[in-house]
């Protein structure tokens, strides 16, 4: 699981554009000599479990982002000004910069949220819409 895990991480990285510096704080403050191994070869060791649990967060809160933007703003969505209230005026991704894991998963909640409250008014309009359609039959 590690090196899918990590070239995952890699990849979302440089998705997000963040700088390798913020990429090794991200990770646990991982010295610049572990992490050019490890992004060299992800199967140099594996990560561990404080390591996997950010990368898992991370991980997660980009597949909700592709989920509730789509892959092109989930790719931006870290570096863009969010005025939620939970950020207090910095990015996303500063945000995790500063908060370490609680803010990860913080962040993580806050997209699960969103994602929940727009199917469920996606549902609601369709419901709304389906309704209609039959009351129209039906006079």
């Amino acid at each position: 699981m590690s090196p899918a895990a990590l070239q995952a991480f890699f990849q979302l990285i440089t998705d997000w554009g963040v700088p390798e510096s913020d990429a090794r704080t991200l990770l646990g403050r991982m010295t610049l000599e572990e992490y050019a191994r490890l992004r060299t070869n992800p199967r140099t060791r594996p990560l561990e479990p404080s390591e996997l649990k950010r990368v898992a967060c991370l991980l997660s809160i980009w597949h909700e982002l592709s989920r509730v933007y789509g892959p092109s703003l989930a790719g931006e969505w870290a570096q863009l000004p969010n005025k939620h209230p939970m950020f207090c005026k910095v990015t996303p991704i500063m945000y995790m910069l500063l908060g370490g894991v609680p803010a990860m998963a913080n962040v993580q909640r806050l997209l699960i949220k969103q994602r929940r409250a727009a199917a469920d008014a996606q549902a609601a309009e369709q419901a709304c819409a389906g309704g209609g359609a039959q009351e129209d039959e039906q006079a």
